[in-house]
């Protein structure tokens, strides 16, 4: 009788350490951080700019939002990010990353 309640137990004990198991994957899954840019335009809010205001060739581009006129970013300054939140290079300066991926951080060079 004990080897059977032995047994009962032993698996009692699997079912609960598989269960936890997968709790912690359906939490794991669940917590990914997502990257996104929402965007509220106001021209209103805007900043007034003039191409002496910018450094390098004073290119002005619009906002990640497409709303407001910013300095494009020149040598040697932090560019990309998500959604190029971090600012673009001015032409033909490209915004080059360490990491090849889609949402790193770069420097214009």
């Amino acid at each position: 009788m004990s080897s059977k309640t032995e047994f009962c137990f032993l698996n009692l004990r699997t079912y609960l350490i598989y269960l936890c198991c997968y709790l912690l994957v359906v939490v794991a899954a669940g917590s990914r951080v997502v990257n996104g840019l929402k965007c509220y335009c106001n021209p209103k809010e805007c900043d007034v700019i003039s191409s002496l205001d910018c450094p390098g060739k004073g290119l002005i581009v619009l906002d990640p939002c497409n709303c407001c006129p910013i300095c494009a970013k020149t040598v040697g300054e932090v560019c990309g990010g998500p959604g190029d939140f971090s600012g673009r290079c001015e032409p033909p300066l490209k915004c080059v990353a360490k990491l090849p991926t889609a949402n790193a951080l770069g420097v214009c060079m």
